[in-house]
């Protein structure tokens, strides 16, 4: 599971009012502040949630520890306990001598509480031209959830009009803010020279979805990049866009690439495909994807609250979390390695916690998915992968001249590389 490593490097701050605290829970917050200095502690443990901000002002005084995995371990604890951090990171951010490393890992701590300090802190960091600009680019992802704000969005309009370095991570911001007023300004990016803008552009508009985004898309399946038009294609799965299923048909008759080829007969599959649970009531009131930005270790609390209400769900409403994913990771798809090593990532951050609820009806679920070809390449490889899957299934995906020329391949070296099962 991804690691996520954030440093932090805080000011003093304010002790808060006295809390009662018992012998037992002294020697507790004792044991904990040994182990963070030991560097073995978690900042989600139970122990320390239970104990809250009791425990604050004994692990404050860390945050100044020379060792800098001490002071990680110390911020994230404060962090987890409801802490009051976040006054403190804007304090500190333009504090002189702090490596970009530290600023740039702040903004994940921010992405749970979305107010308007915070805010406005990330926007000032995100128009500050004298900071680094990998840096800059780690602010659109907490901005991205500010969702339906106007100010948020006429700034990302702002540098998407600009162009220039950020650009390209500013579209795929916007899809994730989804406001339909960012349509038309996106449309023009459609036409840009450079691929990666266009797929970029692609991608925000799948986000934003609706017929306006879909129109916009449908164009680009006759992109001259093939990349581009394979993105297209998925694009109108995501958005389920029933009106342009004419237009993939006419690329499936027009397309060179046997690969995209079947990709458009795939989408138009999943676009005709009529799945009720999608009309779950229980899964309807869950904003699963919350789950790419709620971190069990940034965010332990609210963490908890996303596995307990996918615990909730009903058993067969779990393809409905997959569904969710593959329309997230199927945006993200591509033959780079760094890239799909990426969507792996996003996956896991769906599937997981199923798992951790009931592993063996979560890898049943996914097993499920092997064979159904609307789903993206990196769900179904994950489930081919399974150690515990039938040969005779993997056969059957070999043999079958429906699927997709790559997933065959695929599917054929994963039986090589298994060797006899006893």
């Amino acid at each position: 599971m991804k690691n996520i490593v954030l440093a932090a490097f805080l000011l003093p701050v304010l002790v808060p009012p006295a809390f009662a605290v018992s012998s037992k829970e002294k020697r507790q917050i004792e044991e904990i502040v040994a182990k963070i200095k030991g560097g073995d502690y978690e900042a989600g443990s139970p122990e320390l949630l239970k104990l809250g901000r009791k425990a604050g002002p004994f692990i404050e005084p860390l945050t100044e520890d020379e060792n800098p995995e001490v002071r990680r371990s110390a911020i994230l604890c404060l962090a987890a306990i409801d802490y009051k951090v976040v006054p403190n990171l804007i304090k500190q951010f333009y504090k002189k001598g702090l490596d970009n490393m530290t600023r740039s890992m702040y903004f994940q701590l921010l992405c749970a509480h979305r107010t308007e300090e915070a805010k406005r802190f990330l926007l000032r960091v995100l128009k500050d031209v004298r900071i680094n600009n990998s840096v800059r680019a780690e602010t659109l992802g907490p901005l991205s959830l500010y969702r339906g704000d106007k100010e948020v969005l006429n700034e990302l309009l702002v540098f998407h009009e600009r162009g220039g370095p950020l650009r390209r991570e500013v579209l795929y911001s916007l899809g994730v803010l989804g406001s339909a007023e960012a349509i038309e300004p996106l449309r023009r990016s459609l036409a840009d020279p450079d691929q990666k803008i266009r797929l970029a552009t692609i991608h925000a508009l799948a986000g934003i979805g609706g017929e306006k985004s879909a129109e916009a898309v449908s164009g680009m399946l006759k992109d001259e990049d093939g990349e581009v038009r394979g993105l297209a294609m998925r694009a109108l799965g995501v958005m389920r866009s029933k009106e342009h299923i004419t237009d993939l048909e006419k690329a499936a008759g027009s397309e060179a690439d046997p690969e995209l080829k079947w990709l458009s007969g795939a989408m138009i599959e999943k676009i005709r495909a009529t799945k009720s649970a999608r009309n779950s009531e229980a899964f309807s009131r869950l904003n699963v994807r919350d789950l790419l930005w709620v971190d069990e270790l940034c965010h332990p609390r609210e963490y908890a609250d996303m596995v307990e209400k996918l615990r909730r769900l009903k058993k067969e409403d779990w393809i409905l979390v997959l569904r969710e994913a593959d329309d997230v990771v199927s945006l993200m798809e591509s033959r780079d390695p760094e890239e799909m090593e990426a969507s792996g990532w996003l996956f896991m951050a769906f599937f997981r916690p199923l798992a951790l609820i009931d592993e063996g009806h979560a890898m049943k679920v996914l097993a499920s998915v092997l064979t159904d070809r609307t789903y993206s390449f990196m769900i179904r490889s994950t489930a081919l992968d399974d150690d515990g899957l039938d040969e005779e299934i993997i056969r059957k995906v070999m043999s079958d001249p429906a699927e997709s020329p790559r997933f065959r391949a695929l599917a054929k070296s994963r039986l090589a590389s298994s060797g006899p099962r006893e």
